[in-house]
């Protein structure tokens, strides 16, 4: 496979995570919405006061299936880094393009990680707009940034270009996570 074929791979599976995380927040709002709609408050003196708690039925099942359609997405949104840095023979790290498939991907798999350790998908209607923000933000840079350049000299140094904008992207992430947790 050429670089030009690679390249137009990685673009795929981007627009393949923009589906899903479109998809994906949709149902993460109707699971919120539904929640919203039954919950009811608990009886006088059968707890904390102003306490609330799900009407019987459990989980609707939007939100698995949005746990689900966001799995998807993430891994599209890896398979698209992935292919990007093959082909720039670096991490995909050079412009704000890469930069931004590069925090799509990492705010799933980070969001993915904060619902399987809390067993929550209420998180999702607030993480995953701040996520569908990003995407749409992508689709909005031209066309031409799609395509994979060379460094400018002040990034020339790749292990410290690597360091220093991954580290860019995890505290971007956590405080994109952290800002839908409060």
């Amino acid at each position: 496979m050429s670089t030009v074929d690679l390249v137009q791979w990685s673009f795929y599976g981007f627009t393949a995570a923009s589906l899903a995380v479109l998809a994906a927040t949709i149902l993460y709002l109707m699971d919120a919405v539904w929640l919203a709609r039954t919950t009811r408050p608990l009886p006088v003196g059968s707890g904390v006061g102003g306490a609330w708690r799900a009407a019987a039925g459990g989980m609707m099942p939007t939100g698995r299936l949005a746990s689900l359609i966001t799995h998807v997405g993430a891994a599209f949104a890896g398979l698209a880094v992935l292919l990007r840095a093959i082909v720039a023979g670096r991490g995909p790290y050079g412009d704000m393009y890469e930069f931004s498939i590069a925090f799509v991907f990492t705010a799933l798999v980070g969001y993915l990680l904060l619902e399987r350790a809390y067993r929550t998908h209420a998180m999702g209607a607030l993480a995953l707009p701040v996520v569908l923000g990003m995407v749409v933000f992508v689709w909005s840079l031209p066309p031409g940034v799609r395509e994979v350049r060379g460094l400018i000299p002040a990034l020339q140094s790749k292990p410290i270009l690597t360091a220093h904008v991954s580290s860019g992207i995890v505290a971007y992430v956590a405080f994109a996570l952290s800002f839908a947790a409060a």
